[in-house]
């Protein structure tokens, strides 16, 4: 139950002693023919002043989001709606003054359920029971028939306009809350795409400086054979780069825009891992790359090719930040119908920096912000419908998290016949 929900609650018992005790108050100041039981009234006032002042003084913070706490509201509804029926009873009938009260009380009470059906009905089985009582513990008489019906029908259009009044602010609030979501949604990506753009001009720069740069000196100097054959390599090598680079902003951005279709097909991590785990031998030793699977992990339906991208982009990644040696560990587990595998990584180099360094180290990375290969390996992943988080601890231990979908057969092959 949302603290939102236990706050109109609260507000509603916790002021409805409010309405009570004036309306009792001006009965019994009001000229009427009615013997009442004075004993019986103030009982009924004290209880229900007590009921408030033990609901207003609960701090909400003990509440949980229990489905059991509605039995309990309803109870304590039930338990005014008696008192107020007791009231009605001793005080006249249906021609009690005290009627109003139980109409404020019922309509409003509707509003705490949001089905239109339910509070249909709790209303119906109040006008039944009320009827029953009137007939059966008032004075009764035949011409108050007409009266009671009165009531009834006041009761039943009086919850409908309230109710239906609650239902158009629920809308509201409902549209507002999706307008700010979404407003949240594209304030997050524009920031991802900014982050991106800057990460792609980042890792285009290098290429492009060495192009240009040998470029100019093989246009403007006089070198020896060999020099030029040197420079003209790396030239075609930065071209290369330039050309990958640009390939797989493409598939990225056809991937986005709905143009390119996964490939997917049945995976396990354990294939993936064996395809791609070779990228961190330069910094591991075998020993320091620990995978921890469990023995009944289930397969995943991926596009084979672009997760080993993902999983070569993580582990090249790995290489470049733990450039003295890496301890690695890799584990997986199922999390409501998600694949989690989480990889944890710690430069072994850099395990006796000072504090002080150490904050330089944090400070400096993240300005530096996501690198290409990693924003890139994130959106492959959304692309699966997954979630890819990283939290980085220079000098200690640092995770990335991947959550996957993990879907029958069956799923998958009406997912591909819908595609």
């Amino acid at each position: 139950m949302e603290l939102e929900f236990q706050k109109i609650i609260m507000r509603f018992f916790g002021r409805s002693v409010a309405i009570v005790i004036p309306m009792i108050a001006i009965f019994l100041l009001l000229p009427h023919d009615v013997d009442i039981d004075y004993q019986s009234l103030l009982l009924v006032l004290f209880f229900a002043f007590l009921l408030n002042a033990v609901l207003v003084m609960i701090p909400l913070r003990i509440f949980e989001p229990k489905k059991s706490y509605i039995l309990l509201y309803f109870l304590i509804g039930f338990i005014y709606v008696a008192a107020i029926f007791y009231i009605i009873i001793t005080t006249g009938g249906v021609r009690s003054h005290f009627f109003p009260l139980l109409l404020l009380i019922t309509s409003f009470s509707t509003i705490l359920f949001s089905s239109p059906i339910a509070s249909f009905i709790i209303v119906a089985s109040m006008c039944a029971v009320y009827s029953a009582l009137m007939i059966r513990f008032t004075e009764f008489h035949q011409d108050d028939l007409q009266l009671l019906t009165a009531q009834v029908v006041a009761l039943l259009l009086f919850t409908y306009f309230i109710n239906r009044i609650q239902f158009e602010g629920r809308e509201l609030e409902r549209v507002k809350n999706e307008a700010l979501r979404e407003l949240k949604l594209l304030s997050e990506m524009n920031q991802a795409t900014s982050k991106f753009v800057s990460a792609v001009s980042f890792e285009m720069r290098t290429p492009l400086t060495s192009i240009q740069g040998f470029s100019e000196m093989l246009l403007k100097q006089e070198l020896p054979p060999d020099k030029e054959k040197e420079f003209i390599d790396i030239i075609n090598r930065g071209a290369e780069h330039l050309t990958s680079l640009i390939e797989e902003l493409l598939d990225i951005s056809r991937l986005e825009s709905g143009k390119a279709k996964l490939k997917k097909e049945e995976v396990t991590l354990i294939e993936l891992l064996q395809n791609t785990v070779g990228t961190l031998e330069p910094i591991c030793l075998p020993e320091d790359v620990i995978i921890d699977f469990p023995v009944d992990l289930p397969s995943l339906f991926l596009d084979r090719n672009r997760m080993e991208k993902v999983m070569n982009s993580i582990f090249t990644h790995i290489k470049k930040s733990c450039v003295s040696g890496a301890a690695v560990r890799l584990n997986a587990k199922v999390e409501e119908n998600n694949l989690v595998l989480t990889i944890n990584y710690r430069p072994q180099g850099d395990l006796y920096m000072d504090s002080s360094d150490l904050l330089f180290r944090s400070l400096e990375f993240e300005k530096k912000g996501e690198v290409l290969e990693i924003a890139i390996a994130r959106r492959i992943v959304t692309a699966h419908k997954g979630t890819m988080n990283i939290v980085y601890i220079p000098g200690q231990w640092s995770t990335i998290v991947f959550r996957l979908p993990i879907i029958s057969i069956e799923d998958f092959l009406a997912e591909e016949k819908a595609v």
